[in-house]
């Protein structure tokens, strides 16, 4: 089955590379507070929106898309069952609600949606496309009442995780864990008698993605600029990096985007 949506992201790879621009394949946030989304009504295709982040200097943009599984329509339909049981629903109404779900079933391995991003001043600025279907998909689970969970699992705090995700992210040592085991051991050390109360995997995921959106650029303007005032002293690059706690081959990277910088 064509699937546009895939074919777009290729597109967009291949207009980036022509705008100067470096693909960064990550996620982009759904529900930050610092989050503004691109309007295509009004400002135009995706075209325009990475025409903007060339002009505004940015040079990664971030990009993800995902495939429509069929756990989706699986979900949906238990949700809708649930639903009718509670309301009383006749076996007529819950069959036509199943019918237009599962009739979304043959959309599985399609692309669902695309997302592109770029970060300036803290601000995480989205373009988002989706395929009229899944709108479609959308709007008709959209109605439903509160998200059905298992029995006994607990709501996840969204205020708690992104609390925590923002300040785990911002974390000196954040940039250099190198798994989730040390991200875990980081959130522990910061949170102290907190920790048993936090979401886990949400928030180690959200800080991921705060730290690439928002936090990881200052960072390496920072490592650079402390790199280049070492080197600047006469340190070599061993002892750059003995002193700032990174690799050799990270200084390496470091001087020479400051060089190119200012040349």
């Amino acid at each position: 089955m064509k699937d546009p949506l895939l074919d777009l992201t290729k597109e967009i790879r291949d207009h980036s590379a022509s705008l100067g621009l470096t693909v960064f394949y990550s996620l982009v946030p759904e529900d930050e507070a610092h989050a503004v989304y691109w309007i295509e009504e009004h400002g135009g295709d995706w075209k325009n929106f990475l025409q903007c982040a060339k002009a505004l200097d940015t040079r990664i943009v971030y990009l993800s898309w995902e495939p429509f599984e069929e756990s989706e329509v699986d979900d949906a339909l238990a949700q809708v069952d649930e639903s009718n049981r509670d309301q009383d629903a006749d076996e007529s109404q819950r069959g036509s609600a199943r019918a237009q779900i599962e009739s979304f079933r043959k959309k599985a391995g399609l692309t669902a949606f695309v997302d592109i991003g770029f970060s300036i001043g803290g601000i995480s600025h989205i373009y988002r496309k989706f395929p009229e279907w899944f709108d479609s998909f959308q709007e008709l689970t959209a109605d439903e009442p509160d998200e059905v969970h298992d029995a006994g699992e607990e709501r996840i705090d969204s205020t708690l995780v992104s609390k925590w995700a923002r300040q785990l992210a911002s974390h000196p040592k954040y940039g250099s864990c190198k798994s989730d085991d040390q991200r875990e051991f980081l959130l522990e050390q910061l949170a102290g008698e907190d920790f048993a109360k936090i979401p886990l995997w949400p928030t180690i995921r959200r800080a991921e993605t705060i730290y690439q959106l928002e936090m990881k650029g200052k960072e390496e303007e920072r490592l650079s600029s402390q790199a280049q005032e070492l080197r600047n002293q006469g340190l070599n690059m061993n002892a750059i990096a003995k002193r700032l706690g990174i690799s050799r081959d990270r200084v390496s990277g470091l001087l020479a985007e400051g060089s190119r910088k200012t040349s």
